[in-house]
C-alpha cells in the first residue's frame, strides 16, 4: 500500500513538474528555486499561475 502511494505521488510530482515548467518563466524560475525545491512549493506555483494568467 505504502509503495503505492509512493508511485502515485512520485507520478503527480513529475506531471506537476512538467506543467509548472510549461508555465513558469525563466525569470521566475531562477528568482525563487527554493520554492521550486520541493514538492509543495511546485504545486503552490501551480496554484499561483492558474489563479493568474500561464
Amino acid at each position: 500500500m505504502v509503495l503505492c502511494l509512493s508511485f502515485y505521488r512520485l507520478l503527480f510530482d513529475v506531471i506537476l513538474l512538467w506543467v509548472s515548467n510549461l508555465c513558469l518563466t525563466d525569470s521566475f524560475a531562477t528568482s525563487s528555486p527554493d520554492l521550486q525545491a520541493t514538492w509543495w512549493g511546485r504545486w503552490e506555483v501551480l496554484l499561483r499561475k492558474k489563479s493568474g494568467s500561464c
